[in-house]
């Protein structure tokens, strides 16, 4: 719900600004740069960062978050993380792109074995 409201309150000023500029000839590239944050055009990057922690229960296991990208319409070309805020710890594996969407990716990692402090984090770039 508060992603829907920051939408609409971006859009309604943006709707202003364009109503208000006198300026005609800056409106469609205006307008063109805010539709490319949304829709990537190919070779645009989103860039980002990731945190995980979870509990398992075993070795085998899976701990991990889903990461919502700006972009709704455009299928991801690749996904490269690191784990330069918060390396593995406590028997998580490395961490690893598990499905990537145009809404989205999963970040993932094995567990070795059980523990109630496997995390890690890092820095998330999506190429279009």
């Amino acid at each position: 719900m508060a992603e829907l409201q920051a939408l609409v309150l971006v859009f309604s000023t943006i709707s202003r600004m364009c109503l208000c500029s006198r300026r005609a000839g800056r409106r469609p590239s205006f307008l063109n740069n805010i539709e490319n944050v949304f829709v990537q055009p190919a070779g645009g990057t989103e860039t980002g960062q990731y945190w995980f922690e979870g509990n398992a229960g075993g070795s085998g296991g899976t701990i991990g978050g889903w990461v919502n990208i700006l972009n709704r319409t455009t299928a991801p070309v690749s996904v490269s993380i690191d784990t330069s805020i918060t390396a593995p710890t406590s028997s998580c594996g490395t961490p690893s792109v598990q499905a990537a969407h145009a809404s989205g990716f999963f970040v993932g990692a094995a567990t070795t074995a059980a523990t109630n402090t496997a995390r890690a984090g890092g820095l998330w770039t999506v190429q279009f």
